[in-house]
């Protein structure tokens, strides 16, 4: 039926043409925007969880290890938003992420990531803004991430629920970044029996993912005996903070506190040969924890920043790699195989250390350095051939004198070579005042060993170094042959360094017995060995020194008379990287912290 309008005047009906006009037209656009909102809603879809390892794959250089990383971490095929939250807590950026773009119940769709991914994007590239632009791929107008000339991932295309990679990024580091420390305390990663307590509130959480709130000072036993030989790695029990100051701390039976306070997340796994811990903190958390551990917090500001640095890009690079704690799902543990960690009390000048070098590392062709680091050196630094590394990764560590005159510093004092024993000799025993080091007690030092009736520890120690190096053991009999054991060799004869790099370092040292010899091949296995003989060590100070390791492999033999091994040697530690001596007595001229670690590390950037 039409519009009755012969009751209008003209300019009425005209009026009324234009209504009936609009409202069609209306009607028309609410139909399309309803259409719209059905095909957009049709086309909604949740993320993938390989999708989520696909967009990560772009922030990460290496993106195998994005190949199915989520399905490892016992994800399932999408990703829900609790899953999500947890993921980027484990990178550090949870703080930094608006939370209310997303719902924590549910899955996550597709929309609600992308401005997430973007965020992370911009927090964890710290150095650049990342933008977004759009540019034709494939013949399709697409919208990818950049940043500046770089893409570095796509917005909004996708094929197959893979991206294909365009150009890789750089990978960077935060101190934001969550690092896992399997904790052995001083003793094994196994305890029969465990008991900890906490200085503040926290969340438990079981196994089952019941939560339940912990109360201050609670304590916790953990002593059941039904354990399992390999739990997976959601099967532990977590202890979380709600606030700030939150410490753990492990205790005795009776609730008397045994270690320093443990930052960050505590995770209980059982195994069959006892309970293990892991704390998960973040990598600055963890450097408080180290850097009054591996240096005394009284050195000079400048030393314990390069201690920072040193200590930061040592962490990350052992978190690159696949270590001894990953059966543990750590990726170091708290002892002197990584870094001490905990071992004494944060200080604030060591806190204040980690801050003001914040996220800053030593490369070396573009990789991380491993930035090892020692006590005291001889007077000179040792190089990378000492434990036969490879020049084109660890050319960095140079052999050169630490000496107020030395080239590095624009003197004109070089390093001599010191693979002969006359020189070698000549060099611990000349009194030339301007090392660096010359005061510190560890510089020269003299060791006396009774060999007699010696034989059985000596090659206890021997037989464990062919087990853990066997290329650094070669056992033979009189005729020259190789043996696998110790057993036919009879008593001590002869001691004999046969072998010294240029550096000073012992690279062989011959043990001849009765009936065979020992040939040992490195700086640790002789050290370790030649302990086993219980020597008296005595300091420049005159102060008495023990130990599992002799102090050095910087040494040479004064005699052997009367069954008696005196030597004499100088500095305390393998002498790669930086002497912790060296950059005090650096600081303590004015070097600051980057010239120190460029003093030490040759050719490297940071």
């Amino acid at each position: 039926m039409g519009l009755e309008t012969s009751g209008f005047s003209k300019k009425q009906r005209k009026q009324l043409g234009s209504l009936a006009l609009l409202l069609g037209m209306t009607f028309l656009i609410f139909c399309g925007i309803v259409s719209i909102q059905k095909e957009q809603q049709s086309e909604k879809r949740e993320l993938l969880t390989q999708e989520l390892g696909s967009f990560m794959s772009f922030y990460e250089y290496n993106a195998k290890q994005w190949d199915n990383y989520f399905e490892k971490q016992g994800y399932g095929s999408k990703i829900d938003g609790a899953e999500l939250l947890a993921f980027c807590h484990r990178l550090g950026v949870s703080d930094y992420i608006d939370e209310d773009l997303f719902s924590k119940a549910g899955t996550i769709s597709y929309d609600e990531f992308l401005p997430i991914y973007e965020q992370m994007l911009s927090i964890l590239d710290t150095d650049h803004l990342v933008s977004t632009r759009e540019m034709k791929i494939d013949g399709k107008l697409c919208q990818v991430y950049c940043m500046e000339e770089h893409i570095i991932g796509f917005k909004s295309f996708v094929k197959k629920h893979t991206i294909s990679r365009v150009l890789a990024k750089e990978q960077k580091h935060s101190d934001s970044e969550i690092v896992s420390v399997a904790l052995k305390n001083g003793a094994s990663y196994y305890r029969e029996k465990l008991y900890l307590k906490v200085n503040a509130p926290y969340k438990k959480c079981m196994a089952d993912g019941k939560k339940l709130k912990v109360k201050k000072n609670a304590m916790f036993q953990f002593t059941k005996s039904e354990k399992v030989a390999k739990p997976k790695k959601k099967e532990c029990i977590t202890l979380e903070p709600t606030t700030a100051g939150g410490r753990v701390y492990f205790t005795n039976k009776s609730g008397t506190v045994t270690s320093r306070g443990y930052r960050g997340i505590i995770k209980i796994y059982q195994y069959s040969s006892g309970y293990v811990v892991v704390n998960e903190l973040t990598v600055k958390e963890y450097l408080y924890g180290v850097l009054p551990s591996e240096m005394p917090s009284s050195f000079e500001k400048e030393a314990l920043k390069a201690q920072a640095v040193c200590a930061r890009s040592y962490v990350y690079r052992q978190m690159e790699q696949v270590n001894g704690p990953a059966k543990f799902y750590a990726q170091i543990d708290d002892s002197t195989a990584y870094q001490v960690y905990n071992k004494s009390a944060e200080a604030s000048v060591c806190n204040q250390a980690v801050d003001e070098t914040a996220n800053k590392i030593l490369k070396y062709k573009g990789k991380i350095a491993t930035t090892y680091y020692y006590s005291t050196s001889c007077g000179a630094a040792q190089s990378y051939e000492i434990w036969k590394a490879d020049k084109n990764t660890s050319g960095y560590l140079q052999s050169g004198l630490i000496h107020e005159k030395a080239k590095r510093l624009g003197g004109t004092k070089t390093m001599p070579d010191l693979s002969k024993s006359k020189a070698f000799r000549s060099f611990i025993e000349e009194s030339d005042t301007g090392y660096l080091e010359k005061n510190c007690r560890y510089f020269r030092w003299d060791a006396n060993a009774s060999f007699a009736d010696k034989e059985v520890a000596f090659l206890e120690a021997v037989r464990k170094r062919k087990v853990a190096s066997p290329g650094s053991v070669i056992i033979r009999d009189s005729k020259g042959n190789e043996l696998s054991d110790t057993e036919k060799l009879g008593k001590f004869s002869k001691w004999k360094i046969s072998g010294r790099y240029g550096c000073g370092t012992i690279s062989e040292m011959t043990v001849t017995f009765e009936k065979g010899t020992v040939l040992l091949k490195n700086e640790y296995t002789i050290r370790m060995c030649l302990a086993a003989l219980k020597p008296t060590i005595t300091l420049q100070d005159h102060s008495k020194a023990g130990g599992e390791l002799l102090p050095s492999a910087c040494f040479y033999i004064k005699s052997q008379k009367n069954k008696t091994l005196k030597i004499r040697g100088g500095g305390f530690g393998h002498g790669l990287g930086l002497s912790q001596n060296g950059a005090n007595e650096l600081a303590k001229k004015g070097y600051n912290y980057k010239k120190i670690l460029s003093f030490f590390y040759q050719g490297v950037t940071m």
